[in-house]
């Protein structure tokens, strides 16, 4: 087959662009004003796609940039680039740099196939010839001697970087010169193509580039943040969300594989602000984030019961430290169970097989992608990956070959298997250090993966199934990868999107034709066709979510989740436009400013708004008034597990009370310590060995999940369920790893003993819901035995809530969140009220903050409020109460008041475990109280038909 390639509008207007600012360059002399002079006149065309302001930074370097997507074909169209640029100015000589071998290779296919394509157009009648450097000069002496040719160098970074070991860079007398070759290069003034260049920003290739005085023009999907090499210049920009809108790029599918019972994942640490981010999956199948502070309750925040009473007690750098002694690691790497690697290619291979023959129908062929960790895995003497994709792959071959009653699909199946040796053909590597003869490369299926893109294509060839480290990212693609599995970490942030991309481009049938939006019937037809599915563990729960980002991130429309008025600006709005829009859109409550984000977060109507009130924008040109509802078309909420919609209330904090209350608040606030006296061991072990056998801990299923990115609508949905299998968690990792992690947390002698009387085989059918029974059964039952053995050892210094700053100031508002549910606000409260809103959780708490009196008997209640999480620490769990009184006698002695609100009518209704809590906060202040003999605290439970009256006498009794 061959492939056949036709003109895109979009490469079409990118190589028009170049022409056009290069129309009146003096290619000689190199001069950066004419280039200057092209990049104003191009901004300026009304006739062209507009390139996003914030994007027309003009610099003085002698360069131009194309932003342009993965998968779109950045390579052919700056090939065809080459051609227009020697047909229009009589240009023959290019280089183009890359920054491994592999993507060269792909570069040279891409040339090669390109070939007749470019010679058949009457434009150009003539070859690209192409040169590589492979350590000997020789091999470009053509380049160097044949100056009518049209000819490109073909170069890796490390060609030039490495004076030592480079010989373009030494004396060579080859030539019968006195210089070198690069420098023979220098002077044949070459234009020059920089193929990814957020790879090319090495600091010794930086300083050999900067000798060439040379044009030369970058093309990416990502470019480098650093200033030196920060994208300017631009001459097109196609990015992501429209790459995706104009169905030039496959949709995509993400399963993901669980079988831990932990769904908790850090993604952000904040040191400053004392905070980490973290996300979770509720049910398996949808993602949420918070950020979390430090001391906060992670159970209580996230729902997730073994978390409940674990609390952050430290955040470095990238690092969070609980409270339970476990620590999370932002780039923490993760190595899979062989019962997990084994759950994964089972699920890539049924993939792959549901979709092969309707698409071997369509005369399509389906590729695979598998990033394996190491060579050894596929290559080795013991090859773990590939032996378990040989037995799932026979296994699932049977399965879906005796089920078809497909004659010609089952011929073609029929060649999976070598007739020499009888081996396994449909599978194949490629790895950085395959060396060998060319016979030998062969025979191990590299150069065709990685040379002969149209035979890897062809029917003719079983190999299907493709396999590499890290090898085939950046440059190698192939459009009928159909299925990518990622059995590895993810080496960097922007190669999520790079190993997505490996599988993006569209596919191509055995004719060379590409399944493009405008040779199906519609566009179910067209995605039924362009999925890519992408495998991923349960490590990686977010995995399409950052995607997402990325794509929002790599995006210039006004597509994000919040929006600030130097989008605005940004986007071609002047600065009184760009307020006014942000503040009517504030004002009609379509965004609300998000504090820890400082941006303006797109509220759930934000569309409907925009696009039913033209006449509130009548500021606004329809130009600008539609780029701005392009933001509703483009709407996207950057992910999922981000709380979309929530309703989110600013309450004030009254200024003169908050002085008031700070000697209260920051007396009861101290950070504390749990201390714990000798437990008797005997009886704790009987007692939680005794309830552990008795537990109904059932075996663990698999279970895939699969979601589906929508390009349309830039959002996610949750495709299918499947369960299946029972992992043995077990099998690589010792029963003594599991153990050891008690060791960590109590002492050796109690572990082992406890660990003689329960039943293990409870722990290896579901080995976290057994950990967090056991973590919960000790407490408890160290709970019930040392009430009276507990005790606090307080620290001078203030626990920050959220009713602070991370530096400890008071802020003036906080989110109604954090201070309950339900927030009234119209609803007008008591003047000694910490806050100007009504914010409550329960019936209970609304009488409370409305009804109760400010004067009772002489005492005035001088400030009250409903209190943010303080995090009182106990064995059971971390405890908030829910109110404090400053109370002044009419003597002006200060009483602290600290109260427990409960909605039950007696002492017999309260559940055992806030009875627990109850005790221990007793304890706690308790002890407060003997640290602050100066003030006078105390802390009450308050029932349904108490009155605050009631308390306050008893109060004042208590302490006369």
């Amino acid at each position: 087959m061959k492939i056949r390639f036709e003109r895109q509008p979009f490469q079409e207007q990118c190589v028009g662009n170049i022409i056009f600012v290069l129309n009146n360059f003096d290619f000689e002399n190199n001069n950066t004003s004419d280039l200057t002079k092209g990049l104003k006149t191009l901004y300026e065309n009304t006739d062209i796609p507009p390139i996003p302001v914030k994007l027309k930074d003009i610099s003085q370097e002698l360069k131009l940039d194309v932003l342009m997507e993965t998968g779109t074909g950045k390579t052919f169209t700056y090939i065809k680039t080459i051609f227009e640029i020697n047909k229009q100015f009589g240009i023959n000589k290019f280089i183009i740099f890359v920054p491994r071998k592999a993507i060269r290779q792909g570069v040279l296919k891409n040339i090669e196939l390109t070939k007749e394509f470019f010679y058949a157009d009457d434009k150009y009648k003539k070859y690209l010839e192409t040169y590589i450097y492979e350590g000997g000069v020789s091999s470009i002496n053509g380049y160097l001697r044949n100056s009518d040719e049209l000819s490109v160098l073909v170069l890796t970074n490390s060609s030039i970087d490495k004076k030592n070991t480079n010989k373009l860079r030494q004396a060579n007398e080859f030539f019968g010169l006195t210089g070198n070759a690069l420098d023979e290069i220098k002077k044949l003034n070459p234009i020059v193509i920089i193929d990814e260049p957020h790879l090319l920003k090495g600091k010794k290739f930086t300083e050999v580039f900067k000798t060439f005085k040379s044009l030369y023009i970058r093309f990416g999907a990502t470019f480098p943040q650093e200033q030196e090499h920060k994208i300017s210049n631009v001459v097109y920009v196609l990015d992501s969300i429209n790459a995706f809108k104009r169905h030039l790029v496959k949709k995509i599918k993400v399963n993901t594989v669980y079988s831990r019972a932990d769904s908790l994942k850090l993604i952000k640490t904040n040191k400053k602000k004392k905070t980490a981010d973290f996300v979770w999956t509720e049910d398996s199948i949808e993602n949420r984030c918070k950020t979390i502070r430090v001391n906060e309750d992670i159970g209580e925040i996230t729902g997730l019961t073994e978390y409940a009473g674990i609390s952050i007690v430290k955040i470095e750098k990238d690092k969070a430290y609980l409270s339970n002694m476990r620590e999370f690691e932002l780039k923490e790497g993760f190595i899979l169970s062989e019962s997990e690697i084994e759950t994964m290619i089972e699920q890539t291979i049924k993939l792959h097989f549901e979709k092969e023959e309707k698409l071997f129908n369509k005369k399509i062929k389906e590729l695979s992608l598998f990033f394996i960790p190491h060579v050894d895995d596929f290559r080795g003497n013991n090859p773990k990956i590939k032996n378990i994709f040989e037995k799932k792959y026979k296994e699932i071959r049977k399965e879906f070959y005796d089920k078809t009653a497909n004659i010609q699909y089952k011929k073609y199946l029929d060649k999976d298997f070598c007739p020499v040796s009888g081996g396994l053909a449909v599978c194949g590597g490629y790895f950085s250090g395959d060396k060998g003869s060319d016979e030998e490369k062969e025979k191990m299926g590299t150069d065709l993966i990685l040379k002969d893109k149209e035979a890897l294509l062809s029917f003719e060839k079983p190999l299907r199934f493709i396999f590499s480290v890290w090898a085939l990212q950046e440059g190698w693609d192939n459009p009928n990868i159909f299925n990518l599995c990622k059995l590895t970490n993810t080496s960097s942030q922007t190669s999520r999107k790079q190993q997505v991309g490996r599988g993006l481009r569209l596919a191509v049938n055995q004719s060379g034709n590409r399944i493009t939006i405008n040779n199906v019937e519609n566009e179910n037809d067209f995605y039924g066709i362009n999925t890519l599915d992408v495998v991923v563990s349960g490590y990686e729960m977010n995995f399409i979510e950052e995607i997402q980002r990325e794509i929002n991130d790599g995006s210039f429309a006004l597509c994000r989740e919040y929006i600030v008025a130097a989008d605005l600006v940004g986007s071609g709005f002047n600065e009184q436009e760009a307020h006014k829009t942000i503040g009517v859109l504030e004002d009609n409550k379509a965004i609300e400013f998000n504090e820890s984000e400082n941006k303006y977060l797109k509220k759930p109507h934000f569309e409907e708004f925009i696009k039913n009130n033209r006449e509130k924008f009548n500021f606004l040109d329809d130009e600008k008034y539609k780029q701005l509802s392009d933001a509703c078309d483009y709407k996207s909420r950057t992910e999922l597990y981000v709380q979309n919609g929530l309703k989110k209330t600013k309450v004030a904090v009254r200024p003169k009370k908050l002085e008031e209350f700070k000697e209260l608040w920051e007396t009861i606030n101290k950070k504390a310590q749990i201390l714990y006296k000798d437990v008797d061991e005997n009886s704790l072990i009987d007692a939680v060995s005794e309830k552990f056998n008795k537990e109904d801990i059932n075996q663990v299923s698999k279970q895939i999940v699969t979601k589906e990115y929508d390009p349309k609508t830039n959002s996610i949905k949750v495709f299918k369920i499947n369960n299946f299998g029972v992992p043995d968690f077990f099998k690589d990792n010792k029963f003594n790893d599991f153990i050891n992690e008690f060791r960590d947390k109590y002492p050796l002698n109690f572990i082992l003993n406890l660990f003689r009387k329960i039943d293990t085989q409870r722990i290896k059918n579901d080995p976290q819901k057994a950990r967090d029974i056991l973590n919960k059964m000790i407490k408890d039952e160290i709970h019930r035995n040392i009430i009276e053995k507990v005790d606090y050892k307080f620290t001078p210094e203030i626990k920050i809530t959220s009713l602070q700053e991370t530096d400890g100031e008071y802020k003036k508002s906080i989110d109604s969140s954090a201070l309950g549910l339900r927030c009234e606000e119209t609803t007008a409260v008591n003047e000694n009220y910490l806050y100007d809103k009504l914010v409550y959780d329960s019936d209970i708490e609304k009488t409370v903050i409305l009804k109760d009196p400010v004067e009772i008997n002489g005492c005035k209640v001088t400030v009250f409020a409903k209190l943010p999480a303080i995090s009182i620490p106990t064995p059971y769990k971390n405890y908030n109460p829910d109110f404090a009184y400053l109370i002044e006698k009419p003597q002006g002695k200060k009483l602290f008041l600290i109260v427990e609100t409960k909605g039950y009518y007696s002492q017999e209704d309260i559940p055992p475990a806030e009875k627990q809590k109850i005790k221990y906060a007793e304890k706690f202040f308790k002890k407060l109280q003997e640290l602050c003999p100066n003030v006078e605290i105390t802390y009450k439970k308050r029932l349904n038909k108490c009155l605050l009256e009631d308390l306050i006498k008893e109060f004042c009794n208590e302490t006369k």
